[in-house]
């Protein structure tokens, strides 16, 4: 361990070994991993997962990041491609931690605030919207109210998308799919195999197909280095996504 520090009543631990570095909140769950030989990579199934808009948001510009962690998508991004990059992150500490040991681009341009807050009252608009953020290892309340994701929606450009990771159970997934088609947005979900996740997939212009993505994916053999054919395989789109609800 080379850094401890008391965060909201939970403690924030930074370890690292002759390989990588990595950070936990609260607990013993990785919450992100950074190779030290190579910090632009993404070793994660979750954040991979959150970076398959690159397959089609082939103009896209600016992204908007809710979430900071240790900043794995802001190097992956900034060494790969040239998006005008935002993050809203709500813990000053952690701001602090991604600076300090784990290699946050100074290019990237870093607001401590909510996520709900910083959606309501920005002015920008956004071609991409990531969203991973968590309170005690669970998404928070925010994220399954409409009026996040009517400011949500109000901030993509007209053919951007967001993507946004949640951990729900099957009453809050129904209330979040019912706001989604309430607003009137395309949805598709990704689920894993190995994690309770699931990534959920907004736009405003239609999604791409799976057989859409898997010609994205052999065309563009992404410069992330990421084979998303795995997510791309567990994508459904909304209206194929009964049994999610089921479960």
């Amino acid at each position: 361990m080379i850094f401890h520090q008391t965060l909201d009543k939970q403690v924030l631990r930074v370890f690292e070994n002759t390989q990588y570095r990595w950070f936990t909140l609260g607990g013993d769950v990785v919450q992100a991993i950074m190779a030290k030989a190579q910090p632009e990579a993404i070793l994660l199934a979750i954040p991979q997962a959150l970076m398959m808009f690159v397959l089609w948001q082939s103009k896209a510009k600016t992204v908007l990041n809710l979430g900071l962690g240790a900043g794995g998508l802001e190097r992956a991004l900034t060494h790969h491609h040239d998006f005008d990059i935002t993050v809203v992150e709500q813990q000053a500490k952690i701001i602090t931690m991604a600076q300090h040991y784990f290699n946050l681009p100074d290019k990237v341009q870093v607001i401590a605030d909510t996520a709900e807050s910083f959606l309501a009252k920005t002015h920008h608009s956004f071609d991409v919207i990531l969203c991973d953020i968590y309170q005690h290892e669970r998404t928070p309340q925010a994220l399954f109210h409409s009026k996040f994701y009517l400011n949500l929606s109000k901030k993509l450009t007209p053919t951007g998308c967001a993507l946004i990771s949640i951990n729900s159970n099957a009453e809050q997934l129904t209330r979040l799919l019912t706001i989604l088609r309430s607003l009137h947005l395309h949805v598709s979900l990704i689920d894993f195999n190995d994690y309770k996740n699931i990534v959920v997939l907004i736009s405003k212009a239609p999604l791409p197909n799976k057989t859409q993505l898997m010609t994205f994916n052999q065309q563009q053999a992404s410069s992330l280095n990421i084979d998303f054919l795995p997510y791309i395989e567990r994508t459904h789109a909304v209206s194929a996504a009964k049994w999610f609800i089921d479960q």
